[in-house]
């Protein structure tokens, strides 16, 4: 047992992922969709140390920054500004969803091929921010998106 510990420990630790904030609209709900790695895309932003995404108000950010594989937590949400009163509660677990209760979930990264070998490949992920029927709509209607054509 504590040899699992240890080398939990040694495995967290060396993590080079960064730390995440998104920032969304104003009572924004629906699909967040990040696209990582487009040259035309937002410059990467930080606040401390921390990646900053600022959604646009469709939901979907095209950024420079290139994916974030080893982050070890969950990002931080808030509504217009980094502020305690604006901080949206994120879940990673569906069952938390609630009927009236507006939270951030999800965190599915994605990646598409654009050609037949795997040569170039588009990276993604993507958040909900709602109650639970909010976020249904959201994932219905983020099924019919192609990222390919979101991508540069």
């Amino acid at each position: 047992m504590i040899l699992r510990i240890i080398i939990s420990l040694i495995l967290f630790s060396c993590a080079t992922g960064e730390d995440e904030i998104v920032i969304v609209p104003k009572n924004y709900t629906g699909y967040i969709v990040i696209i990582y790695d487009q040259k035309q895309g937002a410059e990467p932003k930080y606040e401390g140390k921390k990646r900053l995404y600022e959604i646009p108000a469709n939901g979907i950010l095209k950024t420079q920054f290139t994916d974030n594989p080893e982050w070890t937590h969950f990002p931080e949400f808030y509504y217009e500004k980094i502020s305690p009163e604006n901080k949206i509660r994120y879940t990673p677990e569906p069952k938390n969803i609630h009927v009236d209760t507006v939270i951030a979930y999800g965190g599915i990264a994605g990646a598409i091929n654009k050609d037949l070998e795997g040569k170039e490949v588009v990276r993604y992920v993507v958040y909900y921010i709602g109650n639970s029927a909010q976020i249904d709509t959201a994932y219905e209607t983020m099924k019919k998106l192609d990222i390919l054509k979101l991508a540069e």
